[in-house]
């Protein structure tokens, strides 16, 4: 009996499934090799609002015409050929964004090497590409915030072009960290993370240049006095005490006056020294600490629920 043999395939037949299966196998690698991140929300898991998600319109998506000012440079108008986006559409877009992430995420976590269907492979793909494109609505529809938060900023150290970049990345880093079911608007949390990276390039920026100064005290003190920097840390020092006279009414009477005293804040033009915080009070140097970490601790955590905490932070360095 002749040896059973198997007959010859030509490349035809298998070359096009040994490629897809590559490409599949490729795609499943690059997928689960990516770090999904969303805000989850509790809505998600109901199907019912799942399906109401995926049918809400957005059309906002469409491109219109700028709303950059006529005397804008091109390049910077092109930023702004977006519609801005309302309080309703931008909660629509937030919620479709994480929502899409989400089950993205699902979709990512089943996945086992070699035998995903393709289905599965172009769902998920197709739901990281429009996450994608709402996330680059979003950005372009506030570029103009990110525009009127630098200029402010500008100094001979740092230019409107490097600012623009600085804030254009953070505000990408906001739109995937802002919790759109926090009740206010995403701008208020974006301003307050532009300014403050602004506020910290700044900071470095100053830092920096200190350690390269060797020509003598004249240097160094044209460097501190240099007028449009020290105006743009004025400026977010002023929004950071702002913050924070609308948090203080939250610690107690004397955590108040602790603070106040001990950071020159309000009324308060002079910093105080611990014995006159204690003579004031009626109590110990130690138990004045005390109401000063207490009171700090406090406005941290308050300022953490509205996204102003390294802002605030730098009001007590």
């Amino acid at each position: 009996m002749p040896a059973l043999t198997r007959p010859p395939q030509t490349p035809s037949n298998t070359e096009p499934t040994i490629r897809s299966l590559g490409e599949r196998s490729a795609r499943i690698d690059r997928l689960r090799s990516m770090e999904i991140k969303f805000i989850d929300n509790p809505e998600f898991s109901d199907e019912t609002q799942a399906r109401q998600i995926l049918r809400e319109p957005l059309d906002a998506l469409a491109v219109a015409e700028s709303h950059a000012p006529q005397s804008m440079p091109a390049h910077l108008s092109r930023l702004c050929e977006t519609t801005l986006i309302g309080p309703d559409e931008e909660r629509r877009l937030f919620r479709r964004m994480n929502f899409l992430k989400y089950k993205a995420k699902q979709d990512v976590d089943r996945l086992t090497s070699g035998d995903a269907p393709s289905a599965i492979l172009e769902r998920t793909e197709a739901y990281l590409d429009e996450a994608r494109a709402i996330r680059d609505h979003i950005v372009q529809g506030n570029m103009r915030l990110v525009m009127s938060i630098v200029k402010k900023f500008v100094t001979p150290q740092q230019s409107f072009d490097e600012l623009l970049s600085e804030g254009t990345f953070t505000l990408m880093q906001a739109v995937e960290k802002f919790d759109y079911d926090r009740g206010f608007r995403f701008s208020t949390y974006a301003y307050r993370s532009i300014t403050r990276a602004a506020y910290r390039r700044i900071l470095d920026g100053n830092k920096e240049s200190s350690r390269f100064v060797s020509g003598g005290s004249e240097l160094v003190n044209e460097l501190a006095s240099d007028r449009p920097q020290s105006q743009a840390r004025d400026r977010a020092k002023a929004q950071a005490h702002r913050i924070l006279r609308e948090l203080l009414p939250a610690l107690d009477r004397r955590e108040q006056f602790v603070i106040r005293s001990r950071y020159a804040l309000g009324s308060h033009r002079k910093i105080r020294p611990f014995r006159y915080l204690a003579e004031r009070l009626g109590i110990s140097k130690e138990r004045a600490r005390q109401l000063e970490r207490r009171g700090l601790s406090k406005l941290k955590k308050l300022a953490a629920e509205k996204h102003a905490d390294d802002l605030v932070a730098s009001a007590f360095e």
